[in-house]
């Protein structure tokens, strides 16, 4: 006669992004932003340093919103100053590219400065350079969305 085993329950814990953001190996700090804007030529300029992640990118969208409600001519993202760039940041860029096709139609120039390969390459690796129109500096972006 086979004797029945009981079959271990496994419980699984969903988790979210704030289980994650909010972990002992996530510390405070870890993740900052500083947004700034400024008006050059014809094109809102959109500089971006510090970590784009999952705890990040809701302050970067923000940002973006704020921009294209003035309805800009033009955007340029620079990210010169970025250090680390995660997908969540990656996702902020691609949707911040959207809302500039939406918002005001073709019209409207859209472009991604980064000259390191630390964001440059995981840019071009995933194909997001065309999609960003992905420069190497300000003044490159400037011309093209001009």
């Amino acid at each position: 006669m086979i004797s029945e085993q009981p079959v271990p329950q496994i419980v699984y814990r969903k988790r979210n992004m704030t289980d994650e953001i909010n972990s002992p190996a996530f510390p405070p700090g870890r993740s900052e932003v500083a947004i700034s804007t400024r008006t050059v030529d014809n094109a809102e300029v959109v500089t971006v340093s510090g970590v784009v992640d999952a705890a990040t990118a809701a302050e970067v969208t923000a940002a973006f919103e704020q921009v294209f409600d003035a309805a800009p001519a033009a955007v340029v993202v620079d990210l010169c100053a970025v250090s680390f760039l995660a997908s969540a940041g990656m996702t902020v860029l691609i949707k911040a590219s959207e809302q500039a096709r939406e918002r005001a139609g073709s019209t409207v120039g859209f472009a991604v400065v980064a000259d390191g390969s630390a964001i440059r390459r995981p840019l071009t690796i995933v194909g997001l350079d065309a999609e960003l129109n992905l420069c190497e500096t300000l003044d490159e972006a400037l011309r093209r969305v001009s």
